[in-house]
């Protein structure tokens, strides 16, 4: 489950020779043509009981825990109980303990965020139920910081990282042809506003790894319209040379358990130097100069609301 939660939380950085690497599958006759702006994304777990309840806290609005917990009173109720049992008893043993992993990943991963990026560096905000990550990247120098801050405000966390380090740092699943069958399909879908094609990963073994939830098959939606600087957004390192604007993960063959990272909303503008700076949070660990330390700095800001809540 730990695993899975890296995976969703934290924000896995292309080295600047991935970004420029291209795929015999790239469009390069239609190059990226929005190349500033901002974006909007939201990770949602379809068919997972606590994700209708996610679904309606507005992340803008701040007071996340309040909004939570009057959204729970308001579905403590005999029916919204019997249709979460309902549903729960349609499944196997095996599916009800992924269900669970997925349930506490929900629980504890950002569910929004906005993406300012240029053509040379991107800052995404990101927002969970107990805390915001800030993830900045410059792609020319390929170098970066992430903020992590508790919603109650009683832990913070600062670290700085080559793109390179934090990438082995934060084991980001790589989905490649070593694991996975992999489909390139020519059919045309509209994501965000965005003509996009989409290739579709199926994974060759088919079963769990110690226990961990193996992504069984993946479909990312990409755009040739839109720069790859945007894909250290989702959890995933895919040879993708364009910008994925929507993947969709089955963690089991029926899609029971299923994760939605998607690009909601593209606002093509210019952008200044303040819209790329971030909180300010002493002492800044350097992950590259002491990895040990930087995670565990980051990950006591990510438990924090579970260790206030025990």
């Amino acid at each position: 489950m730990l695993r899975l939660l890296f995976l969703i939380a934290l924000f896995s950085i292309y080295t600047t020779a991935s970004a420029k690497r291209l795929s015999n599958n790239s469009d390069s006759t239609n190059p990226p043509q929005i190349s500033e702006g901002v974006l909007r994304t939201r990770v949602s777990f379809p068919n997972n009981p606590m994700n209708e309840l996610l679904s309606l806290i507005d992340f803008s609005k701040g007071n996340i825990q309040d909004q939570l917990r009057r959204l729970q009173d308001a579905q403590q109720s005999e029916t919204y109980a019997k249709k979460i049992e309902a549903q729960i008893g349609k499944m196997t043993a095996a599916e009800q303990q992924a269900m669970g992993q997925m349930m506490m990943a929900a629980m504890m991963s950002p569910l929004y965020a906005t993406i300012n990026f240029d053509q040379e560096k991107a800052l995404a905000k990101a927002f969970a139920l107990n805390y915001t990550l800030e993830s900045f990247m410059n792609t020319q120098e390929g170098k970066g910081k992430m903020v992590a801050i508790a919603n109650d405000n009683n832990n913070s966390a600062a670290i700085t990282f080559s793109a390179k380090n934090l990438q082995e740092a934060w084991q980001k699943e790589q989905v490649d042809a070593k694991q996975y069958n992999i489909q390139w399909l020519n059919t045309v879908e509209v994501v965000s506003g965005l003509p996009c094609k989409k290739v579709v990963y199926t994974y060759k073994g088919g079963k769990d790894k110690a226990g961990q939830l193996v992504a069984y098959k993946l479909i990312a939606w990409y755009s040739s319209q839109i720069s790859n600087r945007i894909n250290f957004a989702h959890p995933f390192y895919l040879d993708i040379p364009n910008g994925v604007l929507k993947i969709e993960v089955l963690y089991d063959a029926a899609g029971k358990n299923r994760m939605l990272y998607e690009v909601t909303a593209i606002e093509q503008k210019r952008l200044r130097a303040s819209d790329f700076v971030l909180t300010d949070i002493h002492p800044v660990e350097d992950w590259d100069a002491n990895p040990v330390q930087a995670s565990m700095n980051m990950l006591n800001v990510f438990m924090s609301q579970a260790k206030n809540d025990q």
